[in-house]
């Protein structure tokens, strides 16, 4: 015990423990009872790191990165893991920091959208853990595409067309870019769950026809989808198309420089193309559209002549024309006629019919026309090429008239004749023009009972008719063509009789001539007078 007055003294020695430890020194007199706590702290760790971080202003989709400096200022060595969000990340991640030691830790931040982002950065270790604060705005810098839209010239099917356009970085950052399918990684991520999906249920019809126990095919099939989904999760959907096509796909610009694209245009059918190809560049946070255009053309047919004039044609005469089927293009040409269904349509023919036509080659197609119709005509025919939308049309022109026939004389003027007697006169049929006429001769206003001549008369003593005048029930036939139809050769003639038997008083009517089709190409008046030329007491 120490002495009255004096101050109690104790000493203790503890190394470098891991662990805390405490305990109680208990005095005890005979009046009180004194406890002593005794605390003993171990060795720990201590580690210390800025509190906040900011990036400020920083291009989308491009990597910015800060240092840190993490400090263990106790005396124990720290085991540390340190956590944080995207858009920033650490490295390293984890790791161990002896007692007075400090680290460089690493924050990155790659924003892929525009805006202020905000985070936090955890670092876990044995004995605790601190938060530091991360902000950073990303921006869009002036990186583009000289051109958004590429129009490529007419290409012949399986062949191919190219032409080049830029991507420009005008900012101060190393750019990478990719060309893509789809608009937005939203869109991109659809579709690969979409394929995912596709894959899967194919997989599971394929597999259900397999022999085997379940638990096999249950173990199979896990398997396989995982395997798709890690492939399809993997694949960058750069752009593909069947027609159109860039490279390079991806790769990487300089600051304040520019990249040459190749575009190649390679059609499979004579049809229009468009597509959009999408550009992922770091420094905007939008793809950048590519509008791409191309038609495919197919072999490539020209007459020598678009228009065929005829000019003035008779009818019922033949004839023949040649016009070049030319083909302008680099590919073989193989080309049908398709018929015409119309009635001018039908009196053309074509020799050949149909053919192949190699590149630069000409054919010669020979037209028959046989002129059966009259009238002004304008007819488009039509030839279809393979491999071509659109067929190559030839039109043709011209007018078809009918022969010309002419009476030397104006009218038939019979005078008086007498009731019952016949008078017979001549007129000259002639045929101006330069094709034969079959023609046939009528009376417009004729009957078609037989006329009464004088003897019949004479032969009928008791008639009433003596009496009473005649009286027809029909019209009778009193005038006779000889002859009534034939055919006059070009620019000739043909001499006509013309008799009547006259059975009315009086009597007004036209000869005509006209085709075998009946068309009257030619009129003449007749008239005549009947009287009677016996007296009875």
């Amino acid at each position: 015990m120490p002495l009255k007055g004096s101050r109690p003294l104790f000493s203790s020695a503890m190394g470098m423990a891991l662990n805390d430890y405490s305990h109680e020194l208990v005095c005890i007199t005979k009046t009180e009872r004194i406890v002593v706590p005794i605390r003993a702290i171990a060795a720990r760790a201590i580690l210390t790191i800025p509190d906040q971080l900011n990036f400020s202003e920083c291009p989308v989709k491009s990597s910015t990165k800060k240092t840190l400096l993490l400090r263990n200022t106790g005396n124990l060595e720290a085991h540390y893991y340190i956590s944080t969000q995207s858009p920033f990340s650490v490295v390293p991640a984890m790791g161990a920091l002896g007692a007075g030691d400090s680290v460089q830790v690493t924050v990155g931040f790659h924003p892929l959208t525009t805006g202020a982002h905000f985070g936090s950065m955890v670092v876990c270790y044995n004995t605790g853990e601190i938060h530091t604060n991360l902000q950073g705005e990303a921006v869009d810098v002036s990186i583009g595409l000289r051109t958004y839209s590429v129009e490529l010239k007419k290409t012949f099917i399986t062949t191919s067309s190219h032409t080049a356009m830029f991507i420009e970085n005008r900012s101060n950052i190393r750019a990478q870019f990719q060309w893509k399918t789809f608009p937005s990684e939203e869109d991109e991520n659809e579709e690969k769950r979409r394929l995912a999906c596709v894959d899967n249920t194919t997989g599971e019809r394929r597999r259900a026809k397999k022999k085997g126990s379940c638990e096999d095919r249950r173990a199979i099939l896990k398997s396989s989808v995982r395997e798709k989904m890690m492939m399809v999760k993997e694949d960058p959907m750069l752009f593909s198309n069947d027609a159109f096509s860039l490279e390079p796909l991806e790769g990487e610009i300089g600051p304040n420089s520019s990249v040459q694209i190749k575009v190649t245009f390679k059609p499979l059918k004579a049809r229009e193309y468009r597509s959009v190809a999408y550009c992922n560049i770091s420094g905007r946070g939008s793809r950048l559209p590519l509008h791409l255009r191309g038609e495919g053309q197919g072999p490539l047919l020209e007459f020598s002549c678009h228009m065929l004039k005829l000019g003035n044609l008779f009818i019922n005469t033949s004839h023949v024309y040649e016009v070049k089927l030319i083909n302008q293009g680099v590919l073989d040409a193989p080309f049908v006629y398709i018929p015409s269904t119309t009635n001018v349509g039908c009196c053309f023919k074509f020799t050949p019919e149909k053919g192949v036509i190699e590149p630069g080659g000409i054919q010669t197609i020979q037209i028959s026309f046989s002129a059966t119709i009259l009238g002004v005509f304008e007819e488009q025919f039509h030839f279809s090429v393979s491999e071509s939308p659109t067929p190559v049309i030839l039109t043709i022109g011209g007018c078809v008239s009918g022969p010309t026939l002419h009476f030397d004389v104006g009218e038939l003027h019979f005078g008086d004749i007498s009731f019952g007697f016949p008078h017979t006169m001549t007129c000259r049929l002639t045929n101006t023009s330069p094709v034969s006429v079959t023609y046939k001769l009528r009376m417009s206003d004729d009957g078609t009972q037989p006329a009464v001549s004088s003897i019949d008369q004479i032969c009928k003593e008791g008639d009433p008719s003596w009496r009473k005048g005649i009286h027809f029930y029909v019209e009778p036939r009193e005038f006779t063509m000889n002859p009534s139809q034939g055919t006059i050769l070009p620019q000739g003639h043909q001499d006509i009789e013309v008799w009547k038997e006259s059975s009315h008083t009086r009597f007004s009517t036209r000869a005509e001539a006209s085709l075998e089709c009946g068309r009257a190409l030619a009129l003449i008046p007749a008239l005549s007078t009947a009287k009677s030329s016996l007296s009875f007491p």
